[in-house]
């Protein structure tokens, strides 16, 4: 009690310091008297006192020794001007269409071509620009040059779980960027090791079940798709996606219950396993800060535990707070500080109190053994009542910071955060599993182990699109104020304190008390029925995940239908087409690689990663940055490529995809090229041919690959981005374009489609794959007149009006919808 009074003063002290200018002498001068105090002191509560100013006086001696002498320029100050900015990469970069997002820790900045002039800067820069020439991974040092600006709300979506103070972020939009220094080889190791488990969990899974484990498992949070983001925010699970103490305190809860449970408590061997694993969860994160200072506080938890001290929870979390604010004051005031010490909190002070009142049905008064414990497997019902009791300790204690710093308040909040928080444990687990196996197997043995992973990423992505559905769900208020959290702090403590369940004392009990963790009973858990049960469930799974990709392949469904989606993409191609008997060809990839694995994830089985062939019409940007993420995720057959040169950094990057995967087949695409898809449906590429008509570096619209489907009686031509000259040689050149369906060419370009050729093919149905709202214009209205004006005019599907377009045929007839 004594050094839970001397650290509780500290942080007082500390907190006092950012409020009040405090003397330093003056402080100083107390000391001494105040030890004398405690020193003499005959009573109890005032030899407490007496050790609680002490601490107090620590504090605020740190904090105002803290402030710097160095003036620092927040880099909200830079705006408007052109300027060069030095730091530190935070993460690897993710990229966002045709542009790649880097967030950069700013160390400094100077007038363009004035280094001289270099001056402290505190705050972060986003930079949004083309593909670099290098690659750049967390603890790289980078010289941005370029104009700062403040950023809009939408610039930063994870703001919404990390909002950073006014003024400490600025946006940098297509800046030059120089590498200066790369990190010390222990982060550039940390950095490949995690490329390779994202790389892992991206062939393993689908979208966004994948983009969400990297988020829960890497923290890298920039590659989640916005609409997912705002789904978690309105149902009030936003805290969920960035990996916080939060995080960190599950995983020691839960590994904590489990490792009592399998191997007991002699010798207190049960703290080894959770240690290391809390300590692999933020090395697995990029060591981010308030990961560390979550696991050094998890630490000191368990040491706690290892010396016997009782009572244990508070004293350590405490200490390990006041040792880590003492050392850098400037934390006391982040974030993620905070909300550290309140999920440690919630944990240490609530999780007994929860699993009373969740075992209270069963007869689990003061001391009773409830009804469950008694029957088989009691210990494994244990082991889930105190992981769930743990996770909800943690998620009550973040509560109330939430609601100060973000305002915005779901009404569904405690709901969607119990269930959320209820998959988190073996989100966590499975998601590591998948990466970890991935990296040294192939892709499909990971694929069988993202089944487990699966089921729970898809519970969190569904409770939180559920809880955010009705128009009502998030309600903007002012953010609560600082007064306001204590009275919330100060109910829970009273809630938690009151005598109820026939306990002797509340519910909270003495204070700071160690959760029960001891298994019942002495027979061996890994032999119980319950744990053998278990495991032939597991089995099973990764059985029905070892056929699943077995029965896709070989067709088995019955179905004799081919399929053809012209996907949403914005303003791009791509075109996803299934066969009778299954096999699929993907052509082109459109402009955004995360909108394509979003699109492909809602039409192609969730255990599938296979494509068996990509043909990329051409080199363009809207249609070939989608394909190079697809090559990385997918097993991939074949590529049927044109082989124009390109020279743009995203030919260069699809080339670099390629020759990572050696085992995919290349095929050079020409005219009279023959695909076989299975079922009497046939892919005939009928332009270009050898040599290029069109054979200049100019001219890859008019060089890229127009194919014609056939299945039966129904065709589907598709026309990519030729322009009126390449239209003019089909013509001339006699090429069978007479068809069903036509994909129109380059998004409606006034410059496509001339009336010759629109009467040679003279659809029923016309396709436009474009953006919503383009800056070109597309489709033009002279493109939409010519089509109007056929002699049997077709109809007409735009999936920048309607979404994707699915049209399917048996052979014989054609049906299709709009998204």
């Amino acid at each position: 009690m004594r050094l839970l009074a001397i650290a509780a003063g500290a942080l007082c002290g500390l907190a006092l310091t950012l409020v009040v200018d405090l003397p330093l002498l003056a402080v100083l001068g107390l000391v001494p008297l105040v030890l004398c105090a405690a020193i003499f002191s005959r009573r109890r509560w005032l030899l407490l006192t007496s050790l609680l100013m002490f601490g107090v006086l620590i504090g605020a001696s740190r904090g105002e020794l803290s402030n710097p002498d160095e003036p620092r320029v927040v880099a909200g100050s830079l705006v408007r001007q052109e300027m060069s900015l030095e730091g530190v990469a935070r993460d690897a970069p993710s990229d966002r269409g045709q542009l790649t997002r880097v967030r950069v820790r700013l160390v400094s900045a100077h007038a363009v071509g004035d280094p001289g002039s270099a001056t402290p800067v505190t705050g972060d820069a986003i930079a949004w620009l083309y593909p670099p020439a290098f690659s750049i991974g967390a603890g790289d040092r980078v010289l941005l040059t370029g104009t700062p600006e403040l950023p809009a709300p939408q610039d930063d979506a994870p703001a919404v779980i990390t909002p950073a103070p006014a003024g400490d972020l600025v946006i940098v939009t297509r800046p030059n960027i120089r590498l200066l220094a790369r990190a010390p080889w222990p982060m550039t190791w940390l950095n490949a090791l995690r490329e390779g488990l994202s790389a892992s969990l991206e062939r393993s899974l689908p979208s966004p079940q994948a983009e969400l484990a990297r988020a829960l498992v890497l923290g890298q949070r920039d590659a989640l798709p916005y609409e997912l983001t705002e789904q978690w925010r309105r149902a009030g699970t936003a805290h969920l996606l960035a990996i916080s103490g939060l995080h960190v305190s599950v995983v020691l809860g839960v590994t904590l219950v489990g490792s009592s449970m399998l191997i007991g408590r002699r010798r207190n061997l049960h703290v080894i396993l959770p240690l290391v694993l809390i300590w692999a969860y933020a090395v697995l994160s990029g060591l981010n800060p308030p990961v560390v200072r979550a696991a050094i506080m998890g630490s000191v938890y368990l040491l706690a535990i290892t010396a016997g001290w009782q009572p244990s929870g508070g004293l350590a979390l405490f200490l390990a707070a006041a040792a880590l604010a003492l050392w850098d004051p400037s934390i006391i005031t982040t974030v993620s500080f905070q909300m550290t010490v309140a999920a440690m909190a919630g944990i240490i002070f609530l999780t007994e109190p929860i699993e009373a009142l969740i075992r209270a049905p069963f007869g689990g008064r003061e001391g009773a053994t409830p009804a469950w414990d008694g029957a088989g497997g009691g210990g494994w019902r244990r082991f889930g009542v105190t992981g769930v009791s743990a996770s909800l300790g943690a998620v009550i204690g973040i509560k109330p910071l939430l609601l100060h710093y973000f305002g915005a308040i779901s009404l569904f909040t405690i709901p969607a955060s119990l269930l959320g928080t209820l998959a988190l444990p073996p989100v966590l687990v499975t998601s590591t599993l998948t990466s970890v196996i991935g990296l040294n197997t192939d892709g499909l043995i990971a694929s069988f182990v993202g089944w487990l992973a699966w089921p729970w990423l898809t519970w969190l992505i569904t409770v939180s699109a559920a809880f955010s559905a009705p128009p009502f769900a998030a309600v903007t208020i002012p953010p609560l104020s600082a007064g306001a959290v204590v009275l919330i702090y100060t109910a829970i403590i009273a809630a938690f304190s009151m005598p109820v369940l026939g306990r002797r004392s509340g519910l909270l009990g003495p204070m700071v008390a160690l959760p029960g963790l001891s298994a019942p009973g002495r027979r061996r858990i890994l032999t119980s029925w319950p744990a053998l049960g278990a495991l032939a469930v597991l089995a099973a799974v990764a059985g029905i995940g070892a056929a699943a990709p077995v029965v896709a392949g070989v067709g088995l469904s019955g179905d004799r239908t081919l399929s053809v989606h012209v996907l949403d993409v914005g303003q791009g191609d791509s075109i996803l087409i299934t066969s009778p008997t299954g096999r699929r060809v993907l052509i082109d990839g459109g402009p955004d690689g995360a909108l394509l694995q979003a699109r492909l994830a809602e039409h192609l089985p969730w255990w599938s990663r296979r494509i068996d062939a990509i043909i990329l019409t051409h080199p363009s940007a809207d249609h070939i940055i989608g394909l190079t993420e697809t090559v990385r995720r997918f097993r991939v057959g074949m590529v049927i490529d044109p082989q124009l040169e390109s020279g743009t950094r995203y030919g260069t990057l699809w080339e670099q995809a390629l020759r990572e995967h050696p085992d995919m087949r290349a095929v050079y695409a020409e005219r009279g090229t023959m695909l076989n898809l299975g079922g009497g449906a046939m892919l005939e590429i009928l332009h270009p041919p050898a040599p290029r008509p069109f054979d200049t570096a100019e001219e890859h619209d008019d060089n890229s690959v127009v194919a014609r489907v056939t299945y039966g009686a129904v065709s589907f031509l598709l026309a990519a981005d030729i322009y009126a000259p390449a239209e003019g040689y089909l013509l001339e050149t006699d090429a069978p374009l007479r068809a069903t369906v036509l994909k129109v060419a380059h998004q409606g370009s006034r410059y496509a489609s001339t009336p010759e050729f629109l009467r040679a093919v003279s659809p029923k149905v016309a396709v436009i794959s474009a953006g919503e709202g383009n800056r070109f214009g597309h489709p033009h209205p002279e493109t939409l007149t010519r089509l109007a004006e056929l002699p049997s005019p077709p109809v007409i599907l735009r999936t920048d009006q309607q979404g994707t377009v699915t049209l399917t045929t048996d052979g014989a007839s054609l049906k299709w919808w709009p998204e």
